[in-house]
């Protein structure tokens, strides 16, 4: 799946999402984020309880999961989730230079910006993959 049709599912994106659990599996070279997400338009007039569902998104052929350390305050946190600020696409082009000269020009990069955390999640990886993990409430 591209980070196009990612957007086409969930329309919103990551935007306010609630960063559940982030599991990096270096034997398969995946990343899978699960998180409880908009599944409609923030915008909409239905209830946050029936438009949010938790979802799981798996970046397959990680070349590479950097998560960069809290700035924000408090730096210890306790236990619960983080809400996610944005989830953005980028190229190779815009990392640091020892980064850039080990990664493909064509490998899709990818940054989860971390609401209190005021820093990112990056990840380089050849795919990704979504599913919800929860059903649509009626």
């Amino acid at each position: 799946m591209t980070f196009e049709e990612f957007h086409e599912l969930v329309p919103e994106g990551l935007h306010d999402a609630a960063l559940k659990s982030l599991f990096h599996d270096y034997e398969k070279a995946t990343v899978t984020i699960v998180a409880d997400i908009y599944s409609g338009l923030i915008d909409e007039t239905k209830p946050d309880a029936d438009r949010i569902r938790e979802g799981r998104l798996t970046f397959e052929g990680v070349r590479f999961c950097m998560i960069e350390t809290p700035s924000g305050e408090p730096l210890i946190f306790s236990p619960g989730t983080e809400s996610i600020l944005s989830f953005e696409k980028s190229t190779a082009e815009d990392l640091p230079q020892r980064w850039k000269d080990s990664l493909n020009p064509d490998t899709p990069c990818y940054s989860i910006s971390i609401h209190r955390w005021f820093s990112h999640i990056h990840i380089a990886a050849a795919n990704i993959q979504f599913e919800w993990t929860t059903p649509t409430k009626a």
